[in-house]
């Protein structure tokens, strides 16, 4: 959990304010967690490979906004980093100096960290005393911090899934609902809901598979006599 935890603090550091490491993991490849990125660590001897990187790829989905960072304590094999230029992953590994990058797209992360520091160090004129926030927007606020830690885990779920959970929702209440005995007119509403929204949310659950399967990236092929 501590090689999390560093990694959330890194990528608060490079912009993903949000960021949180998620004790259990989510079993999908992600242990930490942002609005904007997805993040899985390697802590072990080896070097993460290809396969490992899949693995975090596979969580995007049809969200091609959302960034990959993949920490590794141990570096990566020559595929791995292949396959990271095709994914558009970001790469960083431990030092003895902390958390450094290892790719381009790494680099560009934490060069933007820098311009961004240099930037605050500037004096500027002093800004104008801010208004005071009204009372609800302050309570939003208290209740948006409160709610996060257990949100994001389940945003991260649910999140790539959402189709397949909704077309099986409305498959079991299609089933279900007309067969009550009372409250004919919910029952009439819930059956009508589940006849549009099941075959959409199928609809949908399979196009997002063939997208994904259209756009993932090939594995190389290694030729017998060498790389």
């Amino acid at each position: 959990m501590e090689a999390e935890s560093s990694a959330a603090e890194y990528m608060r550091t490079i912009g993903f304010r949000d960021a949180t490491a998620l004790e259990y993991g989510t079993g999908h490849g992600i242990d930490v967690f942002a609005q904007g990125a997805s993040a899985q660590v390697k802590w072990r001897d080896g070097p993460a490979t290809a396969e490992d990187l899949r693995g975090l790829y596979s969580t995007r989905g049809a969200d091609w906004r959302r960034m990959l960072l993949f920490f590794s304590q141990s570096g990566y094999t020559e595929d791995a980093r292949d396959y990271a230029r095709s994914a558009h992953m970001a790469l960083f590994t431990w030092t003895k100096d902390g958390i450094e990058p290892v790719d381009d797209l790494a680099t560009t992360l934490r060069d933007r960290r820098d311009r961004e520091s240099a930037a605050r160090e500037r004096p500027a004129p002093a800004p104008p005393e801010p208004a005071a926030l009204p009372a609800w927007r302050r309570a939003g606020q208290a209740i948006s911090r409160a709610v996060r830690p257990v949100w994001s885990p389940i945003a991260a779920v649910v999140g790539p899934h959402w189709r397949v959970l909704g077309a099986v929702f409305f498959t079991i209440v299609l089933f279900v609902a007309p067969f009550g005995a009372d409250h004919v007119e919910l029952r009439v509403l819930a059956t009508t809901i589940a006849v549009v929204g099941a075959p959409t949310c199928w609809f949908l659950a399979i196009a997002h598979r063939r997208e994904r399967r259209r756009y993932r990236p090939q594995r190389r092929q290694v030729s017998p006599g060498g790389r």
